[in-house]
């Protein structure tokens, strides 16, 4: 090499972070002006999102403080909230997330605690596990069950609102497809109002400068992926 290599750090925690990670590592390409394209369409798109939550909390009257109860999984056994981003994202998309917190890290829960909490939609995104994976582990083994009965009774067990999602594609991955994930999170929470992403004419970014640093933003954070499946309903509980 001419010179040594620029190692650039990336150290995301909240949503905005995203942002600032896309612009450090456009700024190091030499490219800003990619990165400034890609962001404020990125923006645009997480904004459509918000605006319509925001909308729709108007005509109904629910506040943010009562609305949908959301609960992020990051793992199943034992249970972990998803934290950092992830509850910004449910915020956006028009629920309140009910265990994790913005900016923090994910921690572990027990199952008596998310008995209480008693989310009305429920999304599974383990780290690490695309949906075919996170499907294979459900419904959730007897002795956990038996331990908490409670879980056959949570709202969205009866409302058959519990998803899968791949969350190594989306919601664990800190690069471009968080908006990608917040659409989806939108359409699980309120599909009433969020249209399913794809049914828009495109599916997520269409410029070349989102795809440019997209990609480059994805192989700082990760190795390659293949590509991603749609969120799945699940059963929790076995019949």
């Amino acid at each position: 090499m001419a010179k040594p290599p620029r190692i650039v750090h990336l150290r995301p925690h909240r949503f905005d972070d995203l942002f600032v990670g896309m612009e450090a590592i456009a700024e190091a390409a030499g490219d800003a002006g990619a990165a400034s394209r890609a962001i404020s369409e990125l923006r645009n798109r997480a904004q459509d999102v918000s605006l319509r939550s925001a909308a729709h909390q108007a005509l109904t009257g629910v506040t943010p403080p009562h609305a949908t109860r959301v609960m992020i999984l990051e793992w199943l056994d034992p249970p972990y909230t998803a934290g950092h981003w992830n509850p910004e994202l449910v915020a956006l998309a028009g629920g309140r997330e009910v265990l994790g917190v913005a900016g923090e890290r994910s921690r572990q829960v027990d199952w008596g605690a998310i008995c209480q909490a008693d989310p009305e939609v429920l999304v599974i995104a383990a780290c690490g596990w695309d949906v075919t994976r996170a499907q294979s582990e459900l419904p959730l083994p007897r002795r956990i069950i038996e331990c908490y009965p409670a879980l056959r009774e949570l709202a969205c067990v009866r409302r058959d609102q519990v998803f899968v999602v791949d969350a190594n594609a989306y919601f664990s991955r800190p690069g471009p497809r968080l908006v990608d994930s917040l659409e989806w999170l939108a359409h699980l929470i309120h599909p009433d109002i969020h249209p399913r992403p794809g049914d828009r004419g495109d599916e997520g970014p269409a410029a070349s400068d989102v795809a440019a640093i997209r990609a480059g933003h994805d192989s700082a954070a990760h190795a390659g992926h293949a590509a991603s499946s749609p969120p799945q309903r699940v059963r929790l509980i076995a019949d």
